[in-house]
């Protein structure tokens, strides 16, 4: 069995690097990537501005127009000097962006990865590549790395744009409560949930991708692959809706954007969770054991199909 390991791992790698090659050719992967970056830079900045001038508004509130008779209208309070410009920053950008990128990779790596084998089936390609010495597991397990390189690019390209947006509209520093003039979240406190947003991203994405491929592997049409996709993913995020918060955790669509919506709540001030490990854990878990599930069921379908008739 050790002996098989070396030799399982160049016959993947001989797979993955024609993978690689045969992606670069696909303009759609390039489209995706540009869509996704300019999600990534529209939204970050929206949020942001909506978030100032709900605080300006706070700050300067509109005087009143009418007043008891015989009676002066009263003046605002004034707030506390050292609130003045203080209010949400660059973290806002970078979690609102950050949080729009991701979404929209999840969705569009998705339907990427319901191409990948049924594609290769509907195109015939797929018995071409199996007369090298590769098998079908090589080429499952090609795929699948092929996902996770994808989902690092996407990810690191979004992270870089929306740090880059954060540091230029914002810059990073404590939130600050416009009202009293306190600190909500110190800027560590905000790079400690940035990290646990972004660390946590690339497990929810894959165990996404993998139900594509899961889907991808039931099916000879790319198209009927994509579209069984689609509504399986909209059924998993219809059930967490119906679901308490608790039983929610265990579908795996849900820490696709969970970790960042709360990186989020943090750069508002508004939030009251404990990055702790009873919180993180989750996350951790489910994407896992939801990716192994789904890359095992693809493989024993996958194995089984018949492709050389």
């Amino acid at each position: 069995m050790a002996a098989e390991v070396p030799g399982r791992l160049r016959r993947v790698g001989r797979a993955l690097r024609a993978e690689i090659r045969k992606s670069r050719r696909q303009p759609a992967l390039l489209v995706y990537l540009l869509l996704v970056l300019l999600v990534t830079l529209a939204w970050g900045p929206l949020r942001y501005r909506s978030a100032r001038e709900r605080e300006r508004e706070i700050l300067h509130p509109a005087a009143p127009t009418q007043a008891i008779e015989g009676e002066e209208p009263a003046e605002p309070s004034p707030p506390p000097p050292e609130t003045e410009g203080r209010g949400v920053n660059g973290f806002l950008v970078l979690a609102a962006s950050t949080r729009a990128g991701v979404i929209l990779t999840a969705i569009l790596l998705l339907l990427y990865a319901a191409t990948l084998l049924a594609g290769e089936g509907t195109a015939g390609t797929v018995r071409l590549l199996l007369v090298r010495p590769v098998t079908r597991t090589d080429l499952l397990l090609a795929k699948a790395v092929l996902l996770l390189l994808l989902i690092l690019l996407f990810l690191a390209v979004v992270a870089a744009a929306s740090g880059l947006l954060g540091l230029l509209l914002g810059g990073y520093g404590d939130i600050v409560d416009v009202r009293f003039g306190e600190i909500d979240f110190t800027a560590s406190e905000l790079r400690r949930a940035a990290l646990v947003g972004l660390g946590l991203a690339p497990l929810a994405l894959f165990a996404t991708a993998a139900f594509g491929l899961f889907c991808s592997a039931l099916f000879e049409s790319a198209a009927t692959a994509v579209t069984v996709a689609t509504l399986g993913g909209l059924a998993a995020l219809a059930v967490t809706l119906g679901l308490s918060a608790e039983s929610a955790l265990l579908v795996f669509v849900t820490h696709v954007d969970r970790y960042l919506a709360v990186f989020q709540s943090f750069a508002t001030g508004l939030s009251d969770h404990a990055l702790n490990a009873r919180f993180v854990t989750p996350g951790l878990v489910v994407p896992a054991v939801s990716a192994l599930v789904f890359l095992g069921a693809a493989r024993i379908i996958f194995c089984r199909k018949e492709i050389h008739a």
